[in-house]
């Protein structure tokens, strides 16, 4: 049997694979019980989390026949009804239509119906909603059993107001009568928070918080999860170590820079396994540094930049900014206060915090204004998040502790 190649394992944006998907138990099981309802539930989580395979693992292990329907191919089709409609072509769906009759002008040939022929026509008034919830009626295997339309990338359409009209009226009309004996709800995946403040823009909200389930956030892997995926992952690819001691190090390392994001650990264990292949399968220590300087270059490159541009450039004297910065990089939660990055300060930098004001809060409020901007502020709990979960992998790769509390920067050009 041939050995499968590295992008057949590790490949993030691939169909959902059961042999690398990693049990989440405590989500399976949230999911599971939110299907027994008959609302409709959304899915959310930051981007990169897994909430498209843990979706399709529990509609396929519970046997819910279902389909996607990708909410960024709307924007470019003006209408969520317009991706009904590709799906059903795509699939052969012969969508009924109304007939106009004409007299067969030859006689030549036999014909049926007294020489009239029926010349199809698209009624311009289908509803295209109806006619998909009739498509996969019939194509489901268990008539019986409820369906589900899921609606992936969400947050691709939170800023056309049309678009999200178009899918609180879905949700409403899932709970009438000429649409309930087709037995089928709706899930929303979204990389975002706060889904319903979107609907509220453009419908009555209390419209749509009656007709759904919001199942809590999903979160990123555990570092044991993360060890399963990368230990997984190699064996498949029979990639071999020099010692125990290399091959832990290598899954601790990779853990902590991808921060658990199963989109992340793909991207990092494909660009590793390449290089060991290029060594005849045998991984180096130095690859886990060389991975890291490709990431930084390509995947963070942007994250990168950003975080260059503000860094404080001065090898003999301690900043508080790149203090702060390091800081950020630790964190594992997605909102924290200021008072918790002073203490991180305080424990990562004991000899310069010792005693001084560190002025965390006013460093914290001028990484809110930077242009990309790296930090955002919730004026309500005075607490502060990452615009993008890239910036904590980029810190975590491209920071590190010199002596008397300095922190250095990789520089991508001398690595």
């Amino acid at each position: 049997m041939s050995r499968a190649e590295p992008e057949e394992i590790f490949n993030p944006r691939k169909e959902y694979d059961p042999e690398m998907y990693i049990q989440r138990p405590d989500h399976e099981k949230q999911f599971k019980n939110a299907l027994r309802n008959d609302l409709c539930i959304l899915v959310h989580g930051q981007s990169g989390t897994g909430k498209t395979w843990l979706t399709r693992r529990v509609l396929l292990e519970e046997e819910y026949y279902f389909k996607q329907v990708n909410l960024a191919s709307a924007s470019t089709a003006k209408s969520i009804s317009m991706c009904f409609q590709r799906i059903m072509a795509r699939e052969k769906w012969n969508i009924r239509t109304r007939y106009s009759e004409t007299k067969q002008a030859s006689l030549r040939v036999p014909i049926a119906d007294g020489g009239v022929s029926h010349t199809a026509e698209y009624a311009p008034d289908i509803d295209y909603f109806l006619e998909f919830l009739k498509f996969m009626k019939h194509r489901a295997p268990n008539k019986g059993k409820k369906r589900y339309i899921v609606f992936e990338n969400f947050e691709t359409i939170i800023d056309n107001e049309e678009l999200i009209k178009e899918l609180s009226n879905y949700i409403v009309l899932i709970d009438d009568d000429e649409v309930l004996k087709y037995n089928t709800k709706i899930i929303i995946v979204a990389a975002t928070t706060d889904i319903q403040s979107y609907f509220q823009k453009a419908s009555n909200i209390n419209t749509i918080d009656n007709r759904v389930m919001e199942l809590p956030e999903i979160r990123t892997l555990t570092t044991q999860q993360s060890f399963e995926l990368v230990g997984r992952g190699f064996e498949k690819l029979d990639i071999k170590f020099m010692s125990q001691e290399d091959e832990d190090l290598y899954k601790r390392k990779i853990a902590w820079i991808t921060g658990g994001f199963p989109q992340r650990l793909h991207e990092y264990c494909l660009d590793l396994s390449l290089r060991c292949k290029e060594n005849n399968w045998v991984a180096k220590k130095e690859f886990l540094s060389q991975a890291m300087i490709t990431w930084l270059s390509t995947s963070l490159n942007k994250n990168y930049a950003a975080i260059s541009k503000i860094f404080v450039y001065n090898t003999q004297k301690v900043s508080r900014r790149n203090q702060v910065l390091f800081c950020l990089g630790l964190k594992e939660k997605e909102q924290f206060t200021s008072e918790e990055v002073m203490l991180d300060m305080m424990s990562e930098f004991p000899y310069s915090t010792k005693k001084t004001k560190l002025n965390v809060t006013h460093i914290l409020n001028s990484l809110c204004r930077t242009e990309p901007v790296i930090l955002f502020k919730d004026e309500n709990t005075k607490k502060y998040r990452l615009s993008d979960n890239k910036f904590t992998l980029c810190l975590r790769s491209m920071l590190f502790k010199k002596e008397n509390d300095i922190v250095g920067m990789y520089d991508l050009d001398d690595m």
